[in-house]
């Protein structure tokens, strides 16, 4: 069930504004990203609002649903990372397995009145504008109470309207990606791990410039010192 809170504020006359938060009730674990676009690859960021109760979170899982077929998790400090692997089928395709969940351990249990954040690169299923697609996740804490927050409480993401573009072949299958998204990000990191040694190399060109005008003044200074002391003789 989703909870609407709205702030107002009135001055003298009626002036009115509102700000309207929708989120899973009593939900502990949540996205920070509440739309993508459908059939996309996107980053999505997921939150663990607070512990159980007083307790630490200890480790938290994410599960995938049918339709999302890449995974990436950004590695975490103080979290170890794991995942579960389920055989799988795509017509069309090669693809013979996927990831279905992903699960964050923590080395230290994260204080139940702090939060943490967990960014996972999907790729997204196809659908219609305005389709829900829920992760189920777990949180499990050091006193052993274990929370599931599955259906109306599970952490989800509203699919807009897809963007134009191809496909991309990851692992044998082509799934529909933001256009020019992933091969943008592949062609910026080339061009980064290339700048250190075009840098280097413009560096060593202007090095040799300078050691070459160095040598020509002088040169030409040792010319004009000779010139001097034969006029002097």
């Amino acid at each position: 069930m989703r909870r609407t809170v709205t702030f107002s504020l009135i001055a003298g006359a009626l002036i009115a504004s509102s700000l309207v938060v929708a989120a899973p009730a009593n939900a502990h674990v949540i996205t920070e990203t509440a739309t993508a676009p459908a059939g996309s690859y996107s980053v999505v960021t997921f939150s663990v609002l607070h512990g159980c109760e007083s307790a630490g979170t200890t480790a938290v899982t994410i599960e995938m649903p049918d339709g999302v077929l890449a995974v990436t998790p950004t590695a975490h400090w103080n979290w170890v990372i794991s995942s579960d692997v389920e055989p799988a089928e795509v017509e069309g395709t090669s693809i013979t397995e996927r990831t279905s969940s992903i699960t964050y351990t923590a080395d230290t249990p994260l204080p139940s009145d702090q939060r943490a954040s967990f960014e996972l690169w999907l790729g997204l299923p196809d659908g219609q504008v305005g389709d829900v697609v829920e992760f189920d996740a777990i949180q499990e804490c050091e006193d052993g109470a274990v929370q599931e927050w599955v259906g109306e409480d599970a952490p989800r993401v509203t699919l807009t309207e897809a963007l134009a573009g191809g496909g991309h072949d990851h692992g044998g299958a082509v799934i529909p990606h933001q256009a020019g998204t992933h091969d943008a990000q592949h062609t910026e990191a080339e061009a980064t791990a290339a700048d250190p040694l075009s840098r280097l190399l413009a560096a060593g060109a202007l090095l040799l410039g300078v050691v070459a005008v160095a040598i020509a003044i002088a040169g030409r200074q040792r010319r004009e010192d000779v010139a001097t002391d034969e006029v002097s003789d």
